[in-house]
């Protein structure tokens, strides 16, 4: 699924290019689902912004609109430009998560992406891992496991220690040869 908090048929109609569907979400301001900016960011504080909603449920980002909603006057050749952009930076960091689209809601052009939650946690190339708590972006502790013993006890510590991190999971860890996983 895409997003616990984002209902279906909102998803449906951005995903179908649906600007005012965008619009209206960015009239909201941003929350744990939304992300609002009014240019294109640099590509580095992009792949930041898609980790942290891959990592914590799944989200949007907008760009066109100022910290409030209100869309900034773009033409349709600002958001062709940074859709472009955007598809390129997402297709490079989370390519099966990302989807971009572009639409005008009254006299703007908006671009955005809708991000999908990611099935296990998504790890940035600087070795971060971003997650969003309501409409903030914050980088987690990452821990590093070798030589998984198989047993239930290890497993409960690893639990624990993510929880401490502040790393969400989802379940009980299974315990593998060689990995855990949730």
């Amino acid at each position: 699924g895409i997003s616990q908090g984002l209902s279906p048929s909102i998803i449906d109609r951005l995903l179908s290019g649906d600007a005012r569907t965008a619009a209206a979400l960015a009239a909201g301001g941003e929350n744990q689902w939304v992300e609002l900016k009014v240019k294109l960011p640099a590509a580095s504080m992009i792949i930041k912004v898609l980790a942290a909603f891959a990592n914590s449920g799944g989200g949007v980002l907008i760009v066109g609109v100022d910290d409030t909603g209100q869309a900034t006057g773009w033409q349709r050749a600002d958001s062709d430009a940074a859709a472009r952009q955007m598809r390129e930076i997402a297709d490079s960091a989370l390519p099966d998560l990302t989807h971009v689209r572009v639409g005008q809601a009254d006299d703007s052009w908006l671009a955005w992406i809708v991000v999908e939650s990611a099935h296990e946690p998504f790890i940035t190339a600087d070795d971060a891992y971003w997650r969003r708590a309501s409409s903030q972006i914050i980088r987690s502790s990452r821990v590093f496991v070798n030589n998984v013993p198989e047993d239930d006890s290890f497993a409960e510590l690893i639990s624990d220690v993510l929880a401490r991190a502040g790393i969400p999971t989802v379940g009980r860890p299974q315990v593998r040869t060689g990995s855990w996983s949730w």
